[in-house]
């Protein structure tokens, strides 16, 4: 009888010990995956502000400047390839070609901008969904850092096409304002003494 009762003792105890092990264990668990999913939401953020410092990059671009020396280019280009027949100087020629280089350059721009203006908007679109997902554990860890590092990866490359088109919109606008000016005389010498309208053009550029 009192073998039963001490084996019957032994064996709550193990109980026990194995509950406390298994509630132990669990509360390591826990606390690993909290932290974990504290990290990652860290990292989100992280990615969440450089989006930011990115799409600042881009609001840098003036759509409505950027607009304006589009619109003079084009006009300017048009008449030039229609009514420019005469043999240029020199100087002419590479104000020409500059001025020319300049305007396609900030077309592209004009275009590269609203792309990458997408690209931003879509990568904070799934910033914020991979942050509900953490919420709800919808995906392990390991998974969860796989998206994480794709999503580095995808900024790192943002990050080098908006700062390039940020100085490719100041460095060409810059390029095309210099040339201007013997542009416009060319044109003026050959018009009548009259620029083509424009109309709604800065009258700063």
């Amino acid at each position: 009888m009192i073998n039963i009762k001490n084996s019957l003792l032994k064996f709550n105890n193990l109980k026990v010990f194995q509950l406390f092990v298994g509630l132990f264990l669990f509360f390591i668990s826990a606390c690993g995956n909290y932290e974990a999913q504290l990290n990652q939401q860290k990292t989100i953020d992280s990615l969440q502000t450089t989006l930011m410092v990115n799409k600042n990059y881009l609001l840098q671009i003036d759509s409505v400047e950027l607009l304006k020396a589009i619109s003079k280019y084009e006009v300017y280009q048009q008449f030039i390839k229609s009514n420019v027949k005469d043999t240029l100087s020199k100087e002419e020629a590479y104000a020409l070609q500059s001025f020319i280089i300049a305007g396609e350059n900030l077309k592209a721009v004009s275009e590269n901008k609203k792309r990458l203006m997408a690209r931003t908007n879509l990568l904070s679109n799934q910033l914020n969904k991979l942050q509900i997902d953490i919420k709800n554990n919808i995906n392990n860890a390991a998974e969860t850092n796989n998206y994480l590092n794709a999503e580095k990866a995808a900024q790192a490359e943002l990050t080098n096409f908006c700062e390039n088109e940020q100085s490719n919109y100041f460095k060409n606008l810059q390029q095309l304002k210099t040339n201007l000016y013997l542009i416009e005389q060319l044109i003026l010498a050959r018009n009548n003494n009259l620029l083509p309208n424009i109309s709604n053009i800065n009258p700063h550029l």
